[in-house]
Formats: structure tokens, C-alpha cells, sequence
């Protein structure tokens, strides 16, 4: 062994680090535990993830049966076929029982905790030990931030018992390093448990893996900065080696997953999606692509997320990288960018980088400043950063989009539609949009057609994902399993396909062929279809909704407003918080010019799912514009705007405001006026013609036949058979 090198076997902080500070734990107890409280409570968002009632369902099925089902119990489409027990199934089993324990809320308060234990555990690592107000503060920031990375994953998921093993055995991984040999005895457990509770186990395996490689690359290179090798010979390597290959053998001999989880990660993420298994492999990889495309959380990392929390964390890790480089640890550095570049592939491992990222960059940074001469001048100002940074944090928390906070049923579950079989006791054939399948399972307790892991015959996926929205594609699909119902989510449809249905007969249901499906409940998580001249046919025949059609865009006019206006009152009876409900009746009541009820029933769909308070906005926009109040229908259309993801209906509507106010101002004998608004229309909206037939006519009258001409000549473009198509080509014949 090199003279003065540090082994693993000895005491102390890691190499080049200062010596930890230890003036008091008073600091340490209040910031880990307000820093636990916040992630607990931050983590009570609503029982609103799809996968979870899956969990639950799968957990109450191993403890009701003592043991595995030897076929799949929750999918029709795979009875017959072997299945053995899931690799989370003891994440599935913790879940359940909260839910024993504490009722529906337990599985929130669950992930509560895991979220606490987990920021615990980070916020432990990154201190290294300092225990000064300003160490903890300088731990706080990147914390904090990987915290609000985290959040959107802080559901009750197997997934959260795995991110809490994976700090913890960064921690252990830590202090091994340091000399501590607790890593020897708890990683082989951990590992155990992590096979039994998720399948990213593999996760634990490849940071020990990195320490390895790492390590064995530098022992001939010695200690020399910028990368100080933390092990100086052959036998401190054996020790984790042989911890793992102890915990991978434990896990694999000692537990009913076997050696699953350990995989390769293709095969784990084929094993994930549940392709494979029951269909042939010739078309199995089209599948997946398509699965891939409809899972938001197995996408490319998108560049909205790079500029929120998580983007923060990478840029400061970089930056404490940057500043510590003399006392920098290569492994630290290999292990966070391959976590990076992992979670840069797939949305679903961004929070599992962001706590990798934290306790390191947290380090860095206390090393950088802890070099520093002027350390003790800046320390509170460190303190009052790190406050702000948090109160930054819990803004990105609060304001994550789609996420409400409490223990309730969130709005994009088909409550009403369960509430619906429950009461009919319904023993058919079901089929339902993917995601929506576990909340069926657990409520109904019944076989479902398909559900959050994708595993339906890859034959069968493109109809599966495209829905009886798609009739020629569902037709052949309902040929093959003859379904008596439907639970499907609200459509969403590219400008070709909204076209087309736009131009369909009226009263047309775009949701299901209404030849073949009779509406009979809906609320905001989906509606529900009976087959009418299936088993339940009686019960199609008696509570069919006829005119209403929640999944008809209402940027459509409705067809039959007073018989709709009766219908959607009995939805709101049904379901009296359904927030699509509220936008459909005052979108009907509009139509019977009754702009003073539909604002008043119009209100209370702003409580709705982002796409349903943009439609609410809309109505709220036309109401006070029948009302004559046209300032409070523009600033309701700019607020669409500013919250709708495809802005360009509010825009529309707002530049026909915009040209109404220049047809006044024209008649009024205005012409200044007139100008300023169909310029301001063909600013806000380029695409509408009438803005630039009126600006054409405003600057002609202005003398400007230059400016005229280009106006009437663009109304042409975009208007060729347009109303006012020939008195603008004679604009551009006279002006020339």
C-alpha cells in the first residue's frame, strides 16, 4: 500500500475532504426534520395514479390466495397462459395493507413516508457529517431541488421503496469508503428486498458495479488529483464484490421472483411492458414502439423538464463539479452522468438521477466553500440563499401541473363508470383504455381488458390504444373478444381527424360508434358504453344518454341543446363534482341564450382537469359577450390562452372580438379606431380572414395602397371562396 494513502479500512472523511464539522446537532435535527415534513405533506397529492390501484389490487389478490395465481388474474386476454408472481409483489402486498391499515388514504400516507425517510437519507449524505447551520443550509439547496424533481413521482408505487433503498445504499456505499463496514452486512439485505419490492434493482447493482470499475482503473494510477481513487489496493475491492454477488445470490435463491430482476435491462424493460409472453415475436417490437409512445413517462426527457427542477439540479452538480475539480471523485462523476444520461432516454428515471445528484453535489459544494478563507463572511447569506432556493422548490411543487393536494379520489379516475358496473353487477366482457384498468381491478374485482403494464397481446395493441374512437380499427377488435362494455378516457384528436368528425352527421358521437354503444354514465374520468344488443342491453335501452356527447369538442355546437340541457343535469346529479359535466350544460345553456345560468353553472368548471378549465374559460368568454360585457370576455380568453396547451381556439375567438371592435369603430366613423383593432385581430390571430379583409379596408380608407393590397391579397390566400373574396380581388385589381 502506497505511504499515506487512505484505505478503506480507515477512519475519517473521504480523501482531500475537510474535516466534517461537528459543532452541534441542533441544526442537522431542524433541518431533517422540517425537510421531512415538507416532503410528507408535499406527497399527500390525491389517490390520482393509475398504476397504484393495480398495487392494490395485486397486493389483496397474493394475501387473499396465500400465494401466486398460476395465470394472470387481472387480464382476460391471458387466461390459459402461465404467469408467475410479479417482481414487485411485496411493494404490492406493503401498499395493500396500508390501505388495511389506514383506509384509502393509507397508500398516500405511505409514499408520505417514504418521501420523508427518503429526504432524510439524502440530506444525511450530503452533510457528510458537518453539522453547522451553514452546512446544512449549503445540503438544503440541491436537496431541495432533487425533492421537486421527485415530486411528480411521489406516489405509492413500489418504485418508492426502491428510491429510498437506492440512497441508502449510495449512503452505506459512502461510508464503506470512509472505513465503515456496514455495507458488508445491510447490502446483501438490501438487495434482497429491493428484488422482492421493484424490479430496478439492477439500479443498486450498478452503482457497487461503478465503484468497481472506477476503482480498479485508478489503483495502478494512485492518489494524484483531480480523481482521487478512494480504494489504494486489490483487497478493499473484494469486499463489495462480494457483498453484491452475496445480495444477487440471496435474492435470487431466497425469494419467488428468482433471478428476474436481474436481467438485462432490455429484458426488464420487455418484462416491464409485458410484451412478449403472450403474442408471437414477429410483431412484438411494433408493439412496444407503440406502448413506448403512448407511456409519457418512457419518452425522451423533454426540454421543459431541463428548465424546471430537475434541469436546476444537473446545472448546479455540474457547476459544484466545476469549483471542487481538485477534490473532485471521479466515481461520484461517472455515476452521476450515467444516472443523467439514463434519465436524459426515459422520463420515469429522472427522479431516481435527482438522488443520485443531490448528496453529491451537496458535498462539492461544502467542499468548495469549506476550502475557502472567506467561508465564515458569507455563511448566512449561504443560509438566506438556500431559503429562497426552497421557497423556489415548493413554488415548482405547488404549481406542478395536472397534481392537486389531499387524500381524495383524484378527478381523472372513471369513478361514476365503476359506480355504474358495481351497482349492475356486471360479469361481462370490459374493454378499457389501458391506463385505466388497475382502478377497474381494484373496484370492480373482476378481470379488465387491459391495464397499466401494456400486457395485452401485441397483436391486439394499436386497436387497444386507439380505441373505438378509431370504429374501423375497434371493429375488428370487438369481432375477436365481443365486448358488452366500454371505460374509455376523452379522445383526443390531430387536426386531419377533428376534420373529419367535424364533418360528420350531426349529434355524432366521437367517442364510440353510437350504432353499436349506448352512453349511460360519464364523469371527468371517462365514460362508460353498453353494448345495445348485448347482455346488458335492458339497462342500455333504459339509461342511455341520447343527446348528450361529453366527448364531442364543444368547440362543436351542440346539436340538441334542450334535450342535452336535460340530460347533463342528470349527469350532475349522478356525479355532482363532475367538472365536464359543468362545461357541457353551460356550453348547451349557451346555445339556448341563457348566458346568466351558463356563467353561473360555467363557474364551477374551473375546479375541472386543465383541458375542461380552458373550455369552462371559453364558455365564461362567450357568456359575458352575450351579456354585452366585451372586456370580461377578452380577459377571459387571455387567460385561456395562458393555460390551454393548444392556445389557438381562445385566439381565434379573441381576434373575432378584435374584429368586431373594428366593425364598430368603422360604423361608428372611426377609422383610426378601426385600424388599430383589425390590426391588433391580424397580430393576435394570422390565420382568420375576416381580420385582414377589415385591415385591408381600414388602411385603404388610410390612404396606404401598398399595405392595402398586401391585406386583401392575404385574405384571398387564406379565404379563396370566402364572402368577401371578390370585393377584396377588386381591392387588389384597384389598388394596383
Amino acid at each position: 500500500m502506497a505511504r499515506g494513502s487512505r484505505t478503506a479500512g480507515s477512519a475519517g472523511s473521504s480523501p482531500g475532504s475537510p474535516p466534517p464539522a461537528r459543532a452541534g446537532g441542533g441544526a442537522v435535527l431542524a433541518g431533517a426534520g422540517l425537510l421531512a415534513a415538507l416532503a410528507f405533506v408535499g406527497s399527500l397529492t390525491e389517490l390520482r395514479d393509475f398504476d397504484m390501484f393495480h398495487h392494490l389490487a395485486y397486493g389483496r389478490e397474493v394475501l387473499r390466495r396465500g400465494g401466486f395465481a398460476a395465470e394472470d388474474p387481472f387480464l382476460y386476454p391471458l387466461a390459459g397462459l402461465r404467469s408467475g408472481p410479479q417482481p414487485s409483489w411485496l411493494g404490492s402486498v406493503l401498499i395493500y395493507l396500508s390501505s388495511v391499515v389506514a383506509g384509502d388514504a393509507g397508500p398516500l400516507y405511505l409514499a408520505g413516508a417514504a418521501a420523508a425517510a427518503l429526504s432524510v437519507v439524502l440530506l444525511l449524505d450530503g452533510l457528510d457529517g458537518d453539522r453547522t447551520p451553514a452546512g446544512v443550509a449549503t445540503a438544503l439547496v440541491p436537496v431541495s431541488f432533487a425533492l421537486a424533481a421527485y415530486h411528480g413521482r411521489a406516489v405509492p408505487r413500489p418504485e418508492m421503496f426502491a428510491n429510498v433503498l437506492l440512497a441508502l445504499s449510495l449512503l452505506l456505499l459512502r461510508r464503506f469508503t470512509q472505513g465503515r463496514r456496514a455495507f458488508l452486512a445491510l447490502f446483501p439485505i438490501l438487495l434482497w428486498l429491493w428484488a422482492n419490492l421493484h424490479q430496478s434493482v439492477l439500479a443498486g447493482v450498478a452503482v457497487v458495479g461503478i465503484f468497481l470499475v472506477v476503482n480498479a482503473i485508478l489503483l495502478p494510477v494512485g492518489r494524484r488529483p483531480p480523481f482521487l481513487p478512494e480504494v489504494a489496493d486489490a483487497r478493499s475491492l473484494l469486499l463489495p464484490l462480494a457483498a453484491t454477488l452475496a445480495g444477487v445470490l440471496l435474492a435470487g435463491l431466497a425469494s419467488p421472483v428468482g433471478f428476474a430482476p436481474f436481467q438485462t435491462p432490455l429484458e426488464a424493460v420487455r418484462g416491464w411492458t409485458g410484451l412478449g409472453a403472450p403474442a408471437g415475436a414477429s410483431d412484438a417490437p411494433d408493439a412496444a414502439a407503440l406502448l413506448r409512445a403512448a407511456v409519457g413517462e418512457l419518452q425522451v426527457m423533454p426540454p421543459e423538464r431541463w428548465l424546471g427542477p430537475f434541469g436546476w439540479l444537473v446545472a448546479l452538480s455540474a457547476a459544484s463539479f466545476a469549483i471542487a475539480w481538485r477534490r473532485a471523485n471521479l466515481r461520484e462523476l461517472v455515476t452521476c452522468a450515467a444516472f443523467v444520461l439514463l434519465a436524459a432516454r426515459s422520463v420515469r428515471f429522472g427522479a431516481m438521477a435527482a438522488l443520485v445528484l443531490a448528496p453529491v453535489t451537496a458535498r462539492n459544494l461544502r467542499t468548495a466553500v469549506a476550502g475557502s478563507r472567506a467561508w465564515d463572511r458569507p455563511a448566512r447569506a449561504l443560509v438566506a440563499g438556500s431559503l429562497a432556493a426552497g421557497a423556489a422548490v415548493a413554488w415548482a411543487i405547488v404549481a406542478y401541473p395536472t397534481i392537486h393536494f389531499g387524500t381524495g379520489l383524484s378527478r381523472q379516475l372513471p369513478e361514476r363508470a365503476a359506480r355504474y358496473l358495481r351497482d349492475l353487477d356486471f360479469r361481462g366482457r370490459l374493454f378499457n383504455t389501458f391506463h385505466l384498468g388497475g382502478y377497474l381491478e381494484w373496484t370492480l374485482d373482476r378481470p379488465v381488458f387491459s391495464d397499466g403494464r401494456g400486457a395485452v397481446p401485441s397483436r391486439d395493441v394499436p386497436a387497444a390504444l386507439l380505441g373505438p374512437a378509431s370504429a374501423g380499427t375497434f371493429a375488428e377488435l370487438d369481432r375477436a373478444y365481443r365486448f358488452d362494455a366500454l371505460v374509455v378516457e376523452y379522445p383526443e384528436f390531430g387536426p386531419a381527424a377533428y376534420r373529419r368528425l367535424s364533418a360528420s352527421a350531426q349529434g355524432a358521437d366521437w367517442g364510440a360508434d353510437r350504432t353499436t354503444w349506448a352512453l349511460v354514465a360519464f364523469d371527468d374520468g371517462g365514460q362508460l358504453y353498453l353494448r345495445r344488443d348485448g347482455v346488458y342491453r335492458e339497462a342500455a335501452a333504459r339509461d342511455e344518454y341520447r343527446f348528450a356527447a361529453p366527448a364531442v369538442p364543444l368547440s362543436v355546437p351542440i346539436a340538441y341543446p334542450e334535450g342535452a340541457r336535460s340530460e347533463l343535469e342528470r349527469s350532475l346529479r349522478e356525479s355532482p363534482g363532475c367538472a365536464i359535466c359543468r362545461a357541457q350544460l353551460g356550453y348547451a345553456l349557451l346555445a339556448l341564450r341563457r348566458p346568466e345560468e351558463a356563467e353561473a353553472v360555467l363557474a364551477g368548471a374551473l375546479r375541472g382537469l386543465p383541458a375542461t378549465r380552458g373550455a369552462a374559460l371559453l364558455g365564461l368568454a362567450r357568456a359575458a359577450e352575450a351579456r354585452g360585457d366585451r372586456g370580461s370576455a377578452a380577459s377571459r380568453l387571455r387567460q385561456a390562452m395562458a393555460m390551454m396547451a393548444d392556445p389557438a381556439w381562445p385566439r381565434h375567438e379573441l381576434a373575432r372580438l378584435a374584429v368586431e371592435d373594428g366593425r364598430a369603430a368603422a360604423r361608428a366613423g372611426d377609422p383610426a379606431g378601426a385600424l388599430a383593432a383589425f390590426r391588433r385581430a391580424s397580430e393576435i390571430d394570422a390565420s382568420l380572414p375576416e381580420a385582414h379583409f377589415g385591415l385591408g379596408a381600414a388602411l385603404e380608407e388610410q390612404g396606404d395602397a401598398a399595405g392595402a393590397a398586401r391585406a386583401y391579397r392575404e385574405y384571398l390566400r387564406l379565404a379563396p371562396q370566402g364572402a368577401w373574396a371578390r370585393q377584396a380581388a377588386e381591392g387588389v385589381a384597384r389598388l394596383r
